[in-house]
């Protein structure tokens, strides 16, 4: 019976190492990977064993080890939670959690409650490791019982047999960069020399437009579905298997590859916009590993003491990140012409927060910003000077490699956050997206929504286009002016999710604070 109670005991530091990656992991679901539990779950129970073998090896007792083992683990694992939300001293944390510690080892030498605090150990280890499992278990029952839901392609044309040649698309997408008039207004900073570069290749820029929705995929949904996310399905949220379901199985692909398009996508890294295999014909990215997520794990340092190290060992926690954006951004190295036409989506990561370049192109190893907005501004105005002559050398090089006639589009998700972020990340650093409380909603509206969005159309027709032309209609506009379909331009809207599904239409609010051509 003894055996059987220190056996007991021994695997609550295991199960306690593992709960931290499997909470982030249930709280992310359709953002990571499983695969990328196999590392941090490997590491994490590796520290458990160490630290288990190392206080065997001066306590000589299993059950006393495993219990203070036990212990220290929760105490490493809740340092971020803990001294955030109650705005503690990582320090004092640090010194209070090893007098508790050896207070406690004092009692476990004593053998006084050594069977209550192993079995108070145990049956929290198990609460610890059931709550993520159990949100991954109904996570996954849900969307089993939506995954057959999809958007319909619709009677969309023929395979395109009546056009005489077809052009290649580049897609570019970049996140959170503004539009002109945010940019100057609220970043102090003067664009002119990007959007006049534009201008002289022929670009139609709608200088007005705003993004249908505030967050990353909802936008990405409809603008690939040409349409509004409450006329497919009310189960869509920021991120749900259902939402990824939509874009991964969305309209404009199976449009394009019926009309004989090759479809080749440039993963960000980031697992919200990137496409699984069997969706594309061919997905390009810098040598990665499966096993490993750099966000994912830079998450879980951040919530240990361990975080401090970034800083103080001068360690680059963004290092792939930034190998990423620059591979991306240099894409026309990578694409070759092929016999079929191409639509290449090239999926850039900037210049949204964490801010990795300064303007001249080098490494910012800072954290996304110090909790003002006033950095948050600074920080983005660098990053956006040095993207600005990247996206210039990327669109001229695609350019002058054309050989068959092309369109290009240039377009963020949504606009930068300077003003709510910098607001939760003082009053709440916990605050998820739902939880977000702006005490002047159209200071952020007009910052949220305002974004890039630019076209490039070979003829340099562009009497489709207008200057509030939003995301929504990009792919409407080109599928009936380029492969003759019949389908017409949306009225252009944009919405707020407060929670989902609770959207609320910001449209009008939008238009009056910049007067647009509306359509």
């Amino acid at each position: 019976m003894r055996f059987k109670e220190i056996l007991i005991t021994l695997i609550s530091p295991f199960l306690i190492a593992l709960s931290p990656v499997l909470f982030l992991y249930s709280i992310n679901l359709s953002e990571v990977r499983f695969s990328y539990l196999a590392l941090p779950s490997l590491v994490a129970l590796s520290f458990a064993c160490a630290l288990l073998s190392g206080i065997l090896s001066f306590t000589k007792d299993l059950k006393i080890s495993a219990v203070m083992s036990s212990f220290i683990l929760s105490l490493f694992f809740l340092f971020k939670p803990v001294t955030t939300v109650i705005n503690l001293n990582g320090f004092f944390y640090m010194t209070l959690s090893i007098l508790v510690s050896l207070f406690l080892y004092y009692f476990m030498l004593k053998k006084i409650g050594i069977d209550i605090f192993g079995n108070f150990i145990f049956y929290f280890s198990i609460v610890l490791i059931l709550m993520p499992i159990i949100n991954i278990l109904s996570f996954h029952a849900l969307n089993y019982s939506l995954a057959g839901e999809e958007p319909a392609a619709g009677s969309f044309g023929s395979n395109g047999g009546g056009l005489q040649t077809k052009a290649d698309i580049f897609h570019i997408m970049v996140d959170s960069y503004a539009a002109s008039e945010a940019l100057k207004n609220i970043y102090g900073y003067d664009n002119s020399d990007f959007i006049n570069f534009l201008k002289e290749k022929n670009f139609y820029v709608a200088e007005q437009s705003f993004s249908n929705y505030s967050f990353t995929l909802p936008s990405y949904i409809s603008i690939f579905n040409f349409g509004y996310l409450h006329d497919f399905n009310n189960n869509i949220g920021y991120s749900n298997y259902l939402s990824q379901n939509l874009l991964w199985k969305n309209k404009v692909f199976k449009i394009l590859k019926n009309f004989g398009y090759d479809i080749t996508v440039f993963k960000s890294g980031d697992s919200l916009t990137d496409f699984p295999e069997w969706s594309v014909d061919e997905i390009i990215a810098p040598d990665g590993n499966i096993f490993y997520d750099e966000n994912f794990c830079n998450a879980l340092i951040d919530a240990t003491p361990l975080e401090g190290l970034y800083s103080s060992f001068k360690i680059d926690k963004y290092a792939a990140k930034r190998s990423k954006i620059l591979f991306n951004l240099s894409a026309y190295k990578q694409i070759n012409e092929k016999n079929n036409p191409s639509y290449v989506l090239i999926l850039i990561d900037s210049p949204h927060a964490p801010f990795l370049f300064d303007e001249e192109g080098k490494p910012l190893n800072e954290e996304i910003f110090s909790g003002s907005a006033q950095s948050y501004v600074s920080s983005y105005k660098k990053q956006i000077q040095f993207l600005n002559n990247k996206l210039k050398e990327l669109i001229n090089k695609l350019i002058t490699k054309s050989k068959r006639p092309f369109v290009i589009f240039l377009q963020s998700d949504h606009g930068p956050d300077s003003y709510s972020t910098a607001i939760i990340r003082k009053k709440n650093p916990g605050a998820s997206m739902a939880q977000k409380i702006i005490p002047d909603e159209k200071r952020y509206f007009q910052e949220k929504f305002s974004i890039i969005n630019a076209f490039y159309f070979h003829d340099m027709d562009y009497e489709k286009l207008y200057p509030s032309i939003s995301p929504v209609n990009t792919f409407r506009a080109f599928l009936s002016k380029y492969l003759k379909i019949k389908i017409d331009l949306l009225k252009d809207e944009s919405y707020y999710m407060y929670s989902p599904p609770d959207f609320k239409d910001i449209s009008n609010i939008l238009k009056s604070s910049a007067g647009s051509d509306a359509r």
